[in-house]
């Protein structure tokens, strides 16, 4: 009994003389040669260009959404949360626009939140590309440290 072409695929063949089986019928293999994967785009597997790699420098591993690997999407998501900045009491209409926290006392408020937020950039990416957090998620390295 003659097996199907495609990689690890154990069914037979469709009809004498074809090299696909009825799951793999309709698809094409890579056009590398000796290659017995699955073609995605362009003719080729991933393995041998069918998918573009991270845009983050230096990174191998393939895009996933937004042009970056599953890796450094974290990262950035993680990066732009903590830019966000707190939410402050809006003046009250009722009291003659007078502001519920004087300016005085927001400035050093500002400044704190400003330092608190560089630190929590650096400590987010120091965890999450860190050799020894490789495969973890955000929030099993955060419960973990």
């Amino acid at each position: 009994m003659v097996r199907c072409i495609f990689y690890e695929c154990q069914h037979p063949v469709v009809q004498h003389g074809s090299s696909k089986c009825i799951v793999h019928h309709s698809r094409t293999p890579c056009s590398t040669p000796k290659c017995r994967n699955q073609a995605y785009a362009r003719g080729r597997c991933v393995r041998h260009g069918a998918r573009k790699y991270c845009l983050m420098e230096g990174c191998k591993h393939y895009r996933r959404a937004g042009g970056y690997c599953a890796r450094h999407t974290t990262v950035l998501r993680m990066k732009s949360l903590a830019l966000m900045p707190p939410t402050t009491p809006q003046k009250n209409q009722d009291e003659n626009n007078t502001s519920l926290v004087s300016s005085a006392s927001a400035t050093p408020l500002d400044a704190e939140w400003t330092a608190m937020q560089a630190f929590l950039i650096e400590l987010n990416f120091a965890l999450l590309t860190s050799e020894d957090n490789v495969g973890m998620d955000s929030k099993t390295i955060l419960t973990t440290w």
